[in-house]
């Protein structure tokens, strides 16, 4: 399972869902590692020209890390060849978008998705999506907008509401692992919830 949480990052969620799939990757093999380490040592392009006869030059330099708006393409196609990486047949790779809604907040963000759709269709047999957020108005908008590449990709499952069994299990868990004083109450178990 891979999870990528667009909440952290808004303004770059390319760099977030880059980021969730290289993690990912690290466990892997000697080539592996290599890869994704020369990918964190160059975050940045340099450009430089030599004006001919002076002996001078000129450069400039350029933070991919700082990059807004919409994002290059081969940085697209970067996260199509990381997908088709992680993507298996056999045990198909759980891909967790948590709040995924926020993906639809800036139109800088709509070939990125049009990509990500892309990529989870061609990987169906390889790849599943979960989708999930906290604003049940932002998937709404995400997977019905007839204009959206997300319409209709996914369906819609409410899910209740956990109860006081729940919280009474998460606070004992938390007593069990914690010496935190004063100790969590079910009620401020509750009130969190």
């Amino acid at each position: 399972m891979i999870y990528a949480s667009f909440r952290e990052a808004p303004l770059s969620p390319l760099a977030v869902l880059l980021h969730a799939l290289e993690k990912s990757r690290e466990r892997g093999g000697l080539a592996d590692r290599i890869r994704t380490s020369a990918w964190r040592m160059a975050p940045k392009l340099k450009l430089s020209a030599s004006v001919p006869g002076t002996g001078t030059g000129a450069g400039a330099e350029i933070d991919l890390t700082r990059l807004k708006g919409e994002p290059p393409t081969n940085l697209l196609l970067h996260m199509d060849d990381l997908l088709g990486r992680v993507a298996r047949t056999r045990r198909p790779t759980i891909l967790l978008l948590d709040e995924v809604q926020e993906l639809a907040r800036s139109r800088s963000n709509a070939s990125l998705v049009a990509a990500l759709r892309t990529s989870l269709d061609k990987r169906g047999d390889g790849l599943r999506a979960v989708f999930t957020g906290s604003s049940r108005a932002g998937l709404a908008a995400m997977f019905s907008n007839r204009e959206a590449p997300f319409f209709h990709f996914a369906t819609p499952i409410d899910l209740p509401a956990l109860g006081r069994p729940f919280v009474d299990h998460l606070v004992a868990v938390f007593r069990s692992r914690t010496a935190v004083q004063p100790e969590l109450s079910r009620s401020a178990g509750c009130r969190a919830g």
